[in-house]
């Protein structure tokens, strides 16, 4: 989303659509991946694998140079060997996660503290907090458990602590304000179950069991540098009844540092009586038997996570483009979830809201075909606002499930299967809806003209329906506005009054409508100019208006995107008419219902049918135009195709989708349906 918009925003529009929720997870590790995708040009996965690569072996380097540093080589070795072996500390650290990155850093940070290095200190613990909402609290509490614990022996650590976290947290401010006030967004999560707790301190490497009690007297016999190792030990704690069994993937730098520490002291208790020799052998030994077992009292390795090769396997295999058996099912290297977005990518289109439920498998989907989705990662950020607009949105259209979830899924629905991809179902999926009342709304077309369009093609079509009036959108340029025109004169037989629609993201917009005033003169009835509420403020509505009327033509202006209560009141004063654009989805019919209050009646709806599907339109169509009649009655709606072929879909989705519904089999079901009696006012 950074490199979308080209800057750290404030407000996650991908995620919880259409409402979003305010961006409140600290930028840093965010910024780094756009930066690294932009200066490298690797799309975002690619990025990840980098980042995961490079991680786990940084967070090895780093800790074991800042625990050789302060106890020396051999304390240095044997964590070495224990922090390689811990199974959850190098499954976390191989994902792209501000965790792991706050981790990777953590015990230089120690470092620097230990030897009052303010100013690394400082930019290290502001990192941390512009990583993540909550370790980083950890982090600081560390430091000041430190300072205390090293009260009797040095109380500049107490004063340390206060400066390297005072700094830190006024740099912080800025992002600090923004979490405060969007407050009411934040939910706490549940507390941790014991049961759970328990089951993570069994598998905890028996080695690290075992010196702990040793390390954590050794560690407070070994001075300032021991009881600020200590200090860190118990600020981890914190996590256990906070955030459960994630002690147990950021708590092992600390806990082996412990046990090394522990481990070191017996060493040391034995040196007198082995040589230097021996000594060294005994250290590497431990190092590499620590590191190639990691027993625990469950008995057996933990071993890689379930359903999966271990993750540097995961990663290095992906890069090579080498598949795996066995992937993790919500994972963005899982094959089947890309080619499920390829598929979104290629088939749904960008402006409609797809309906997971999986709020991992929803963030992969945003990620690799940048659709929209009303799922997200984390139900700790969140509003009532957005959980009411996501239940709303959830009434029909295209949704993303496992197989096995399907007939739960489609239970009280009508469902159409759009494809399966191994484990996962894509369907279009809606309430059932009756017949669409023609006489609660007032119906129109609009017909689209794509580059190489054949007026003659859409001339035919139209002859079969016969609408009084229609409404053309030609392609930007000279050919484009010369296609509209035959197909205007080709439709005057039948229809009395034509529209033509300009769109304003062209920059010759202002010379289009010249030339479609001079084109069509005599023959439209209104011109109109229809883009974002930007785009429309690059013209000069109020000359090109002018000249249209001068004409003896109508003016109208059409609103995409997002419209407030200010830009429809400007529209509505600028223009004779003024229309707004949507797609067909449910989640727009409260907000036209609101903008036609506010204005008297007085807009049109278009609702581009071209963003559904291909399959499921006519059905889509129906449930809007079901909804919007009910919600919306005396509406005006202008319904957009771009294709002559479409039109059968908009006829079943007047008429309903059976066939045998129809009167008159063989009879287009759209001239059925109006009759020939196009309504526009």
């Amino acid at each position: 989303m950074y490199s979308d918009f080209g800057r750290v925003v404030l407000w996650d529009y991908y995620e919880y659509a259409p409402v979003g929720r305010p961006q409140l997870y600290p930028p840093l590790l965010h910024v780094i991946i756009w930066w690294t995708h932009s200066l490298t040009g690797l799309d975002f996965v690619s990025v990840g694998r980098l980042i995961a690569l490079v991680q786990y072996p940084a967070s090895l380097l780093l800790s074991w140079v800042a625990v050789r540093k302060m106890f020396g080589p051999e304390v240095g070795a044997a964590y070495a060997g224990l922090l390689s072996a811990d199974p959850r500390f190098w499954t976390w650290q191989l994902t792209v996660a501000p965790t792991a990155t706050i981790m990777a850093l953590f015990m230089p940070l120690l470092y620097f503290f230990w030897r009052r290095k303010t100013v690394p200190a400082v930019l290290l613990m502001t990192a941390f907090l512009y990583s993540h909402l909550g370790l980083p609290y950890v982090v600081l509490l560390s430091l000041i458990l430190g300072g205390l614990l090293s009260l009797p022996l040095d109380s500049g650590y107490i004063r340390e602590a206060l400066k390297v976290g005072g700094v830190s947290l006024l740099l912080f401010t800025p992002w600090a304000l923004h979490v405060l006030s969007n407050s009411e967004a934040i939910q706490a999560g549940k507390m941790a179950a014991g049961g759970r707790i328990l089951l993570g301190l069994l598998t905890v490497d028996l080695f690290v069991l075992l010196l702990l009690p040793v390390g954590i007297y050794a560690a407070y016999r070994a001075g300032t540098r021991g009881r600020i190792l200590l200090g860190a030990g118990a600020a981890f704690l914190a996590i256990l009844p906070t955030y459960g069994l994630r002690y147990f993937l950021h708590s092992p730098p600390v806990n082996c540092a412990i046990a090394a520490v522990g481990f070191g002291w017996l060493v040391d208790r034995v040196r007198h009586r082995l040589g230097r020799r021996t000594i060294l052998g005994l250290v590497a030994s431990f190092a590499l038997v620590s590191s190639a077992f990691a027993p625990s009292v469950a008995g057996r390795d933990l071993g890689p996570m379930a359903g999966g090769p271990t993750p540097i396997v995961r990663e290095l295999g992906g890069m090579e483009g080498t598949m795996p058996p066995h992937w993790r099912l919500f994972s963005v290297t899982n094959p089947y979830v890309q080619e499920l977005a390829r598929w979104i990518e290629e088939n749904v289109p960008e402006g409609e809201i797809v309906h997971v439920g999986v709020g991992s498998l929803a963030d992969c989907i945003t990620l690799l075909s940048g659709r929209l989705t009303d799922g997200g990662m984390y139900w700790e950020v969140r509003t009532e606002e957005m959980l009411r607009a996501v239940a709303e949105g959830r009434k029909s259209g295209i949704f993303v499930s496992l197989r096995r979830d399907l007939p739960r899924e489609a239970r009280g629905r009508n469902v159409t299967v759009l494809t399966e991809i191994g484990p996962f179902v894509v369907f279009y999926a809606a309430p059932p809806v009756g017949a669409v009342s023609l006489e609660s709304l007032n119906v129109g077309l609009l017909a689209r003209l794509r580059p190489g369009s054949d007026p003659a093609e859409w001339v035919r079509a139209l002859e079969a329906i016969r609408p009084s009036t229609l409404s053309i959108s030609p392609t930007p340029s000279v050919g484009g506005v010369q296609s509209a025109a035959e197909l205007a004169r080709g439709v005057s037989g039948f229809a009395r009054e034509i529209e033509v629609v300009v769109v304003a993201r062209d920059p010759t917009a202002e010379q289009l409508v010249e030339l479609v005033s001079e084109e069509l003169a005599g023959v439209v009835r209104a011109v109109r100019i229809s883009g974002t509420v930007p785009a429309l403020r690059s013209i000069d509505v109020e000359a090109v208006a002018s000249e249209v009327r001068s004409a003896g033509v109508e003016f109208g202006l059409g609103l995409i995107g997002r419209v407030g209560p200010g830009d429809l009141r400007a529209a509505l004063q600028a223009a004779d008419y003024v229309v707004i654009h949507v797609p067909p989805t449910p989640e727009v019919i409260e907000p036209l219902s609101l903008a036609w209050e506010a204005s008297g009646g007085r807009i049109v709806v278009q609702v581009d049918l071209t963003l559904a599907p291909s399959g499921v339109r006519s059905r889509v169509l129906q449930a809007f135009l079901t909804e919007l009649s009910a919600k919306v009655p005396g509406c005006t709606v202008l319904i957009e195709v771009d294709d002559p072929a479409a039109l059968e879909d908009v006829g079943w989705a007047l008429v309903g989708e059976n066939p045998a519904s129809a009167p008159a089999r063989g009879a287009s079901p759209l001239a059925i349906a109006c009759g020939g009696d196009w309504v526009i006012t």
